[in-house]
């Protein structure tokens, strides 16, 4: 590839130079997507498990209610 870039002009260099700015740019964006679907996984996670302990309290709650109602 090195001995191609001989023949090439000096608009061809530069594009080709931009072409690899603009790959490395797309790489790192990708990455950083990839960084946000892990953050955005974990936080999902952590809601799903705050959702499930709510609604355990919320059924312990409600039984003790049932509880305390029948004892009146």
């Amino acid at each position: 590839m090195a001995n191609d870039n001989l023949n090439l002009t000096a608009s061809e260099r530069m594009l080709l130079e931009k072409i690899a700015q603009l790959e490395h740019k797309v790489d790192q964006l990708l990455a950083g997507e990839e960084r946000l679907i892990a953050m955005i996984t974990q936080l999902d996670g952590r809601l799903q498990q705050q959702v499930n302990r709510n609604n355990m309290d919320r059924g312990i709650m409600l039984r003790q209610l049932h509880v305390s109602k029948r004892c009146y």
